[in-house]
């Protein structure tokens, strides 16, 4: 196994989120809230109970800077394909959205079209369930700077977390199984890391690399990944440069029934793979 580490970055902002969910959990009194609303005062929010909605829009809107959101006593549960568990709007800057996420699982966002979406950036997301949702589990659109930690993303009906045009997303001790497509998908994402995560048993890709329109997934770091049990591990789409994935492969489960790695890019491009253990992997480059 290897020896994995936190990096500095995503130490502090552990550090950060357990700050929140301990000491001032303990010393603030949370605003309940027991349906679908719209956040747009600062402050720190908690769903009082499991939410059950049929609403078309977001349930859960945050529009403020300075949102602080507790799923730690339930989350939502919508119609089943319709609408956005909590969205993060344009503008909310500094969103904190956590629960408590254990191996048994913990709050879930589910039965929307899509669990989380962040169209902001620089927010802190994780320790609950983005599952169980028509397309996707937890969508960063344009969210440059997120983290993501301790997250859940399954059964969604094509992928479980998808970064679409967002550069310096985090995301570590995170997992995408069982979802229609792709479990990770970087989409026109730049300077990612994946730190740590699992993917397994997604129907397509485990994780795919793709071009967001003119925008290409570039420099993104993926370190010690779990995929396993899938079609295909980790596919590079031609076009995408720069990237580097390093000690990963499927050493959690059987490996993939066509490729654990795919190079789309002759000769790998301007890719870097090293130190992997893939059983299958093409071209020659991918090692």
């Amino acid at each position: 196994m290897f020896q994995r580490r936190l990096p500095r970055g995503l130490a502090m902002a552990a550090g950060f989120l357990m700050l929140i969910c301990g000491g001032r959990a303990g010393a603030l009194a949370p605003t309940q809230i027991g349906g679908c609303t719209t956040l747009s005062t600062p402050g720190f929010y908690e769903i009082e109970s499991k939410i059950i909605t049929s609403t078309v829009g977001p349930c859960i809107d945050i529009t403020a800077a300075g949102v602080t959101l507790s799923l730690e006593s339930g989350g939502l549960q919508g119609d089943g394909s319709h609408g956005t568990g909590i969205r993060i709007e344009h503008g909310a800057a500094g969103t904190v959205i956590q629960g408590w996420l254990t191996q048994q699982g913990g709050p879930a966002v589910t039965a929307f079209d899509i669990g989380v979406e962040d169209d902001q950036g620089g927010s802190v997301i994780g320790g609950f369930q983005a599952s169980g949702n028509a397309t996707t589990g937890l969508l960063l659109s344009h969210a440059d700077g997120d983290v993501v930690m301790a997250l859940s993303a399954a059964n969604n009906g094509h992928d479980g977390i998808h970064i679409m045009q967002t550069a310096g997303a985090r995301l570590e001790d995170t997992t995408a199984k069982d979802n229609g497509t792709y479990g990770f998908w970087l989409d026109g994402a730049s300077g990612t890391l994946l730190d740590r995560d699992g993917a397994s048993g997604n129907g397509t890709t485990n994780v795919e690399l793709s071009k967001g329109g003119a925008t290409a997934s570039s420099k993104n770091f993926i370190y010690d990944l779990s995929s396993h049990d899938a079609p295909n591990g980790i596919v590079i789409e031609k076009k995408n440069g720069g990237n580097r994935i390093t000690r990963s492969g499927p050493y959690n489960g059987n490996p993939a029934s066509v490729e654990d790695a795919f190079d789309h890019n002759a000769k790998c491009g301007t890719n870097l793979w090293f130190n992997n253990i893939f059983a299958g992997a093409r071209p020659g480059c991918v090692h």
